[in-house]
């Protein structure tokens, strides 16, 4: 969707955030926590963030298009 709107730098740094900043992590924190199980959940749990992260800025995004209509 942010491609689309021409929000490439957008696109990109929610997927940077994805990978550096929530799996990264998960993947030295989870093992500790929950072994091997740990390393097999980071993904989805990081995607999970994402998600809800991905689903606010895209609620932001529609007010301000909607307030330049």
């Amino acid at each position: 969707m942010f491609i689309g709107l021409g929000k490439g730098l957008t696109s990109m740094l929610l997927l940077m955030t994805r990978d550096t900043v929530l799996l990264i992590p998960m993947l030295f924190f989870l093992p500790s926590l929950f072994g091997l199980t740990g390393v097999w959940v980071a993904q989805p749990i990081s995607n999970l963030l994402v998600f809800f992260i991905i689903l606010f800025w895209k609620k932001r995004e529609f007010r301000m298009i909607e307030e330049k209509i």
